[in-house]
């Protein structure tokens, strides 16, 4: 594979629209939910980090994983769920910005059941 050419990650999400810093890259990935969980493991509060692994539409076979604050999940109710394997399945949109340690961290999240 060429050095110039896209990561699976590139080539599965679309750049979100412009937002107020057009420095900042930002991504959007809809697809469903394959698996979660809650770190650190036990721990299911405001104060808990959620990651999940999302199959975008159109390429389940390339898994995006992405964290959360778990303050973007609409409640604890949620949380648990998510915590314990629940969601597996359920429609999910989120938007993504890459943080300074290379991982993905969600900056918006939409969860359906």
């Amino acid at each position: 594979m060429s050095a110039l050419a896209p990561s699976a990650v590139d080539r599965m999400v679309r750049p979100a629209p412009a937002t107020s810093s057009a420095l900042s890259v930002e991504l959007r990935v809809i697809g469903a939910i394959v698996d979660s969980w809650v770190e650190p493991a036990g721990h299911c509060d405001w104060n808990s980090k959620l990651v999940l692994q999302i199959a975008p539409r159109g390429r389940s076979r390339e898994l995006v994983i992405a964290e959360a604050d778990a303050a973007l999940v609409p409640d604890l109710g949620w949380l648990a769920d998510l915590a314990e394997n629940l969601c597996h399945g359920s429609p999910v949109s989120l938007r993504l910005r890459p943080g300074r340690d290379g991982a993905l961290k969600v900056t918006d999240l939409e969860l359906t059941r």
